[in-house]
């Protein structure tokens, strides 16, 4: 498969992933994160290729929050839940393995692993320029590169999201 740049690409080369936005605005996509959402979209295409329809596997929504990237989603077999604590210095996630039985349970605690990994990953990365960060608070939490931080605290910090209307709309 050819590089992946924009989300108009990924959204071509994984339809299936797509197909089911909450809202027409549910995939918002961080520049410095976009790499690690195609590396998460191509192990899951890996993991259910030959039977992704069967196994239902969709992206429910993709965004940041509190800081970190957040890929919610949805499998045969599926059934997990998310708890996030918010303290004055940092937030912690609570994401428990789905529960599932059978063959279609397996893929999904597969995939329950891939996306866990790419969230952590995106907690040391830098959502802008996709560099090595750290999770910082501010206003709101946000994982940035020294770089980014500094011009955070200047307010020269643009963070650029790319959201795709699935009628043709921004891309």
């Amino acid at each position: 498969m050819s590089q992946i740049t924009t989300p108009r690409e990924l959204k071509a080369a994984f339809p299936y992933m797509f197909a089911r936005p909450i809202d027409p605005w549910a995939f918002s996509f961080a520049r410095g994160w976009f790499p690690i959402i195609v590396r998460a979209c191509n192990a899951i295409d890996a993991l259910v290729r030959d039977d992704k329809y069967q196994h239902r596997f969709h992206w429910v929504q993709t965004k940041e929050k509190f800081g970190t990237l957040r890929l919610y989603w949805h499998a045969r077999g599926m059934k997990g839940a998310r708890v996030d604590l918010v303290t004055p210095t940092d937030v912690r996630s609570a994401v428990p393995v789905p529960e599932g039985k059978g063959r279609d349970g397996l893929v999904a605690t597969q995939i329950w692993r891939i996306v866990r990994a790419a969230e952590e990953e995106s907690a040391h990365t830098c959502i802008v320029c996709g560099a090595a960060g750290i999770l910082r608070r501010g206003e709101w939490f946000l994982t940035l590169c020294d770089e980014h931080a500094q011009k955070r605290r200047a307010k020269d910090l643009e963070i650029w999201f790319c959201s795709e209307h699935p009628d043709g709309g921004p891309s």
